[in-house]
């Protein structure tokens, strides 16, 4: 039997190639002290870089698939691969992340939690408030939330960019083929 190719396959490949490629250059932003950079122009470079990643990510995905089948790719093929990769992608990163801070370094989240608290104090919250606010950044740092956002991010994410660029790269057989 041949060995045919279906979306999830390819989705799966480019999935975890991203998903390990965020991995590098995750830690590799976290390591330089640039990740988390209160500069919002440096915020804003690696939202640009991070959205052109995405988008190569796709296109190569998308054309993987064309070039093992014949060429040709539905509309809804090339947004079924963008779908489930993104997903691939954020459950590999949130993986990554989630033993990243629960044991090897949890500065981030702390230096986060401690800004927080530092800005409720400047703006003279009252101690009820400052317990209240305990509890909220408590969630907002726990790495099982930070998990989830960054698998919802990526299927959002990857739905997005693929309905632009699977109707870009698409190509219906024909009815006489």
């Amino acid at each position: 039997m041949e060995n045919q190719t279906t979306t999830t396959r390819i989705a799966l490949k480019w999935g975890l190639i991203a998903g390990i490629i965020s991995i590098i250059l995750s830690v590799a932003t976290q390591l330089l002290g640039v990740k988390n950079s209160e500069n919002i122009s440096i915020g804003f470079f690696l939202f640009l870089i991070a959205f052109a990643f995405t988008c190569l990510i796709q296109v190569l995905a998308m054309n993987d698939y064309k070039s093992q089948n014949n060429g040709y790719m539905s509309y809804s093929e090339g947004l079924g691969i963008g779908l489930l990769s993104g997903a691939i992608w954020g459950v590999v990163s949130g993986g990554f992340n989630i033993i990243y801070v629960k044991y090897i370094d949890n500065s981030e989240m702390v230096k986060q939690a401690n800004l927080m608290r530092q800005k409720m104090e400047e703006q003279g919250a009252t101690d009820a408030q400052m317990e209240l606010n305990e509890k909220i950044i408590s969630y907002a740092t726990d790495p099982s939330l930070t998990f989830i956002f960054t698998v919802l991010i990526g299927f959002i994410g990857g739905l997005v960019i693929a309905l632009v660029i699977s109707a870009i790269l698409k190509k219906e057989k024909s009815i006489f083929e």
